[in-house]
């Protein structure tokens, strides 16, 4: 299993396996990427890059039926899955062979990742 820390930080996320697979995940990034069809985007976050299934209902309280632009910065929870073979010929300048199935995107304009980042505990 990969050493990821809880909350998960996609800087973090080396070394996965299948193992890791269903791991609930919480992380920021910056869109870099989105499907012509609006189902999904990949974030990223210092060199590493996952891409996030936004196609499932979200919460009330979360972005519904919302499909990030380019460099929106997000707050994403989810859980960890292989990426399709779909997704990874959709977004094929990508090396991504995990996605985020997301549960809650939340979009915060401000949001420092950096700092972000460094601020979480890490146990």
């Amino acid at each position: 299993m990969a050493n990821i820390p809880t909350p998960g930080l996609l800087r973090s996320i080396e070394g996965l396996d299948d193992s890791d697979l269903e791991l609930k995940i919480r992380t920021a990034g910056v869109v870099v990427d989105r499907s012509e069809t609006g189902s999904s985007i990949v974030l990223r976050s210092d060199s590493s890059c996952l891409i996030v299934d936004c196609t499932i209902p979200m919460t009330d309280d979360s972005l519904s039926n919302y499909l990030p632009r380019l460099t929106d910065r997000l707050i994403v929870l989810g859980y960890l899955r292989p990426s399709t073979i779909e997704e990874t010929r959709r977004h094929k300048s990508f090396e991504c062979k995990y996605s985020l199935e997301a549960l809650i995107l939340k979009q915060t304009p401000g949001l420092n990742l950096v700092a972000w980042e460094e601020s979480l505990i890490v146990d």
